[in-house]
């Protein structure tokens, strides 16, 4: 792994081309949805420029373990249908984070990625203009400086946002919250569960993160109780053999009613039903991958209560009239939904195809709607289809088109805060292959 690019070496690239013109492509963001979509921009013939700020690449799945989200996490995506196409032959269930993040470096080196990376560099704002952008960067750390010292206005025909949405811890508020005694933590504060031994610890969430908060929290906790809001389904990572994600792909393939056929076929001792879900339909229920859980709740050793209403020092008072003492909380609450360099789009509408602009022409997004089962497999799609598009100069006239005449494109049927449309990746995968078949794809080499 050979990490030599910084800011510098950006500022020299533009200087010996007499000026910063002339990048065709900015993908903003190294992470694991900045590669899908790099990787497919080349293929397409189109070279890239990466914008990251970190020092590594990966984002959450980085060998550098100061980027990596926590100890212990593992894909939920089967590993057949993650960005790295895996072997038909390669039956594990799902990737640890050390083996996942170990193919993205392999991954990233294939494509021979780190000569078009930049570290250490971050967008600081992105403003239209012409037929293009006008992209500031600057050095991580730094302040807005001078041009060609510590900042560099670059120009852009299109803009490439792989970065996420997810950058501001979110915590709730909650009555009392500041008089509580206890300790309290965001998810993203914790990277040593240790500090929980002997104490009772009550978890706000019960997503993925707080999935897996749980079940690390239990292994050395005295107690481990989670909060829940709203009707959940815990599912098993793998059923009957096969990783979650095949299992119900080949249900579907055989019922019509497959939700139902889902309810009956797992529920009992292999999931955990909070509240009242009455179905198990992935586009419409909340619903949470984790084996671990499953098996400790029914044991006793994980507890599930209500939504939190008040904090009385270090009592929690709860929907359900109960209450109960902790010695911590941690908030598996997730982030604030933002894009830090784009101030001027707006999403009422939702994006084109879940990749594009409405208002901005040559404005893309990779990896930000919010989807059922891991957005790795939905982010190659949409770099693909970024690059097709990119490559076959189609606008977004011409991309709505397509869209509006696509057999396959199954669709969710809210939007998120930001619009992005909460689509079923399957049926998303099959909709960019019928738009990627239409017409001539125009061939092109990149030196």
């Amino acid at each position: 792994m050979n990490l030599t690019k910084q800011f510098a070496d950006l500022q020299e690239m533009c200087s010996a081309s007499g000026n910063a013109t002339g990048i065709e492509a900015l993908v903003i963001g190294g992470g694991t949805s900045g590669i899908a979509t790099a990787i497919s921009l080349l293929k397409a013939g189109i070279r890239p420029v990466i914008i990251e700020q970190a020092g590594s690449f990966g984002g959450i799945w980085s060998l550098d373990r100061h980027m990596a989200c926590y100890k212990g996490l593992i894909q939920n995506t089967a590993p057949n249908l993650t960005l790295l196409d895996a072997s038909t032959t390669d039956r594990k269930n799902h990737y640890t984070y050390h083996e996942y993040a170990s193919l993205i470096e392999d991954l990233y080196n294939k494509y021979q990625l780190d000569s078009l990376t930049f570290f250490n560099t971050r967008v600081s704002q992105c403003k239209r203009c012409d037929d293009g952008f006008s992209v500031e960067v600057v050095k991580t750390g730094s302040d807005k400086g001078e041009t060609g010292t510590d900042s560099l206005s670059l120009d852009v025909e299109h803009v490439i946002y792989a970065g996420g949405l997810y950058h501001k811890p979110y915590v709730p508020e909650l009555p009392g919250l500041d008089s509580y005694r206890g300790e309290v933590y965001h998810s993203s504060d914790i990277d040593d569960f240790e500090r929980f031994s002997d104490k009772h610890v009550l978890i706000v969430g019960l997503g993925n993160t707080g999935g897996d908060y749980a079940n690390m929290v239990s292994e050395v906790a005295a107690s481990t109780t989670v909060s829940v809001r709203g009707d959940t389904w815990v599912v098993p990572k793998s059923f009957q053999g096969l990783p979650i994600d095949e299992y119900i792909q080949t249900v579907r393939a055989k019922h019509e009613d497959y939700a139902s056929q889902l309810v009956d076929n797992l529920y009992g001792e292999a999931v955990i039903k909070i509240g009242a879900p009455q179905t198990l339909d992935f586009t419409k229920a909340r619903i949470t991958v984790n084996s671990d859980i499953i098996g400790k709740y029914h044991r006793g050793l994980i507890h599930i209560v209500d939504e939190i209403i008040d904090v009385q020092e270090s009592t929690l008072c709860f929907s359900n009239g109960d209450s109960q003492s902790f010695d911590a909380i941690i908030f598996c609450t997730g982030y604030e939904m933002s894009l830090p360099v784009i101030d001027d789009v707006s999403f009422d509408e939702g994006l084109v195809a879940n990749i594009a602009s409405k208002q901005v022409r040559n404005l893309w997004f990779i990896g930000c709607p919010a989807v059922w089962g891991g957005s790795p497999p939905v982010a190659e799609a949409q770099g693909r289809l970024v690059a097709h598009a990119i490559a076959n100069e189609i606008d977004i006239e011409q991309l709505e088109s397509l869209v509006s005449t696509a057999p396959h494109y199954e669709q969710g049927e809210q939007l998120t805060s930001l619009g992005f449309q909460v689509v079923e990746f399957t049926g998303y995968i099959n909709f960019v292959d019928y738009i990627c078949s239409v017409g001539v794809f125009k061939e092109r080499v990149y030196g």
